[in-house]
């Protein structure tokens, strides 16, 4: 297979498309090639009844435009089924990189969800360009998740020699605001939340409905006894926080990832008392998170608090 670029022809809005036209139709093969279940083929011995996209960052807008040009009805499986059973994508807010801005598809499919994950920085986007999020809904099947104390990129998120900036490499080390990064395992919301949709597709369960994140006009409201925003997915650092969590957008650091700004020794005290109270507030937290659909209770044991002893 090969792929060319023109960019005085593949646009997006007035500036060069970054996606090559082709990145859908080598998604689109590649669902045919992984359900075909062909004894070539890279599953060869098993068989692929069901193929989810889960694509993250950037790509994500790939995902969007082949649902919105209508690529999920157009390209089909040789008995007309459905090549790909359900979308999930995150950490990327349609329309950034140029070209329309929208959060639903204009060709929606029926019975196929649509599940986007918002990190804190894409919320944020949107909430001070004023783009409102559409309600949740089951017919059509989408989900829009805002979730709270995640970043837009992590650390774990980092492949063979690629580094970004830290605080102290542009002058900014001696900000509190800069210093701390939030590193917490936000990957066990996603497990949770890709479960969900699984259940969804196999046995028509609904995924949970989240509330959205509290809008104060292009600003998003916080809690001033916790520094926290109000509202979204809560997983269980937001529930029992030891530290505000901040976007790049408020705080001006100039990063690519996300900042915290830790409690106190003295706040944690006056908050919980000591760390065996805080803990179990942890504990408790995990539980409603579980029950809310946004933790597996098998990786609830890999949660642990994010305070440690030594800060009290």
């Amino acid at each position: 297979m090969g792929t060319y670029y023109d960019p005085a022809h593949f646009t997006r809005g007035e500036a060069p498309d970054p996606f090559a036209p082709q990145s859908q139709g080598i998604g689109a093969q590649l669902a045919l090639l992984l359900k075909t279940n062909g004894a070539q083929g890279p599953l060869a011995g098993l068989d692929v009844q069901r193929v989810y996209v889960n694509s993250w960052a950037v790509t994500a807008q790939v995902w969007m435009d082949y649902l919105d040009q209508g690529r999920h009805q157009q390209w089909r499986m040789p008995d007309e089924t459905p090549l790909i059973d359900a979308y999930m994508t995150g950490r990327m807010a349609y329309g950034e990189v140029g070209g329309e801005v929208i959060r639903v598809p204009r060709q929606m499919p029926a019975g196929v969800p649509f599940v986007t994950v918002y990190s804190q920085s894409e919320l944020m986007h949107d909430v001070i360009e004023g783009i409102p999020l559409p309600a949740d809904t089951d017919a059509p099947q989408l989900r829009y998740y805002e979730v709270t104390g995640m970043p837009h990129l992590r650390l774990a998120d980092l492949g063979t020699e690629h580094t970004e900036k830290l605080a102290a490499d542009i002058g900014k080390g001696d900000d509190p605001r800069c210093r701390t990064l939030y590193d917490e395992p936000v990957e066990l919301v996603v497990s949770a939340l890709l479960d969900g949709m699984d259940q969804w597709v196999r046995d028509g369960k609904p995924m949970p409905n989240a509330p959205r994140v509290v809008r104060d006009g292009k600003a998003a409201a916080r809690t001033p006894a916790t520094g926290n925003l109000q509202g979204g997915v809560r997983p269980p650092w937001i529930q029992v926080p030891s530290a505000s969590y901040l976007t790049d957008q408020e705080s001006g650091c100039g990063l690519i990832y996300d900042t915290k700004v830790p409690y106190s020794k003295e706040e944690l005290g006056q908050r919980y008392g000591d760390f065996s109270r805080y803990a179990q507030k942890f504990e408790d937290a995990k539980a409603v998170s579980i029950q809310q659909g946004y933790l597996l209770p098998e990786d609830a044991a890999r949660l642990h608090p994010i305070a440690t002893p030594q800060d009290f």
